[in-house]
């Protein structure tokens, strides 16, 4: 959130950030297939969009945001999130093969539950 905060700040000054973060959350966040929902209202979207793609670290990781879903309701983004982090999990699957162990994915389901339960 503070690459995001610095990024509204540095790209659109003290206004921007301040009208922005009033309607910024972040909805869910999916540590194994590393994504994310965030709600922000229709007014200060294409803001937040441009804050996001400039953002290039996040505490000294180097990080590259691409958009995958522009939606107008939490259903939409819903369906969006499952079907991509079903494929990034089984792309995941396949990469660590026999060394996936039951913790990894009760993790996912979890995430998985977490996503099909998001509400406004």
């Amino acid at each position: 959130m503070v690459g995001f905060k610095n990024s509204i700040l540095v790209n659109f000054g003290e206004c921007g950030m301040a009208s922005s973060l009033g309607s910024f959350q972040v909805k869910y966040v999916n540590e194994i297939t590393r994504l994310g929902i965030i709600r922000v209202s229709k007014e200060d979207h294409q803001k937040v969009w441009s804050a996001i793609t400039m953002v290039r670290s996040i505490a000294d990781c180097p990080v590259i945001f691409n958009l995958l879903d522009l939606s107008g309701s939490i259903k939409a983004c819903k369906k969006t999130a499952l079907m991509c982090d079903e494929a990034k999990f089984e792309q995941y699957k396949l990469v660590v093969g026999s060394n996936l162990s039951a913790q990894d994915t009760q993790k996912m389901q979890f995430y998985l539950d977490k996503t099909k339960g998001l509400e406004h």
